[in-house]
């Protein structure tokens, strides 16, 4: 009887330890970051000021171009973006030189874009420009968030207006 549940207990013991161990074997060490592991986000980027060379090529004018977008991992079905458009000037502080929406016809996506926020270049004088993006979007299932975001760099453009 003693020599049963001796042998039950060596049993039990072995067991344990082979669990234990092939556990510790099969993780993966906390520095190892997975795809998983990756948290997914949403957000609005807008692209720095920019003079359009496609537009440039088709009209022969100079045009002050920011682009913007709404990029999400889920589904995103109905995006209203508004980029307005700053100069910077040194003496007056920024100046707001015009707002663009797509507030007539919102859009549907993962990734929506708008690329239509453009200024005529009158002259070539240098001059530094940004854009700020405000998002409303509508993630089913989530909610409506809103999203502000502006552009990293200020260029300085020949563009004056």
């Amino acid at each position: 009887m003693r020599n049963r549940n001796y042998l039950t207990l060596l049993i039990t013991t072995a067991a344990i330890i082979i669990f234990l161990t092939t556990q510790s074997t099969f993780a993966q060490p906390s520095s190892v970051t997975t795809k998983e592991a990756v948290p997914k986000v949403c957000r609005l980027a807008v692209d720095d000021a920019h003079i359009s060379t496609s537009m440039y090529k088709n009209t022969k004018l100079k045009y002050l171009k920011i682009n913007a977008r709404s990029e999400c991992h889920h589904y995103q079905s109905a995006v209203q973006i508004l980029i307005k458009i700053y100069k910077v000037d040194p003496k007056k502080g920024d100046i707001l030189m015009r707002p663009f929406d797509n507030r007539k016809g919102s859009k549907s996506g993962y990734t929506v874009e708008m690329n239509d926020a453009k200024i005529l270049c009158v002259n070539n004088k240098p001059t530094k420009y940004y854009g700020v993006a405000t998002a409303h979007v509508v993630i089913p299932g989530f909610g409506v968030f809103d999203r502000t975001a502006q552009s990293l760099n200020y260029p300085t453009l020949s563009c004056g207006t």
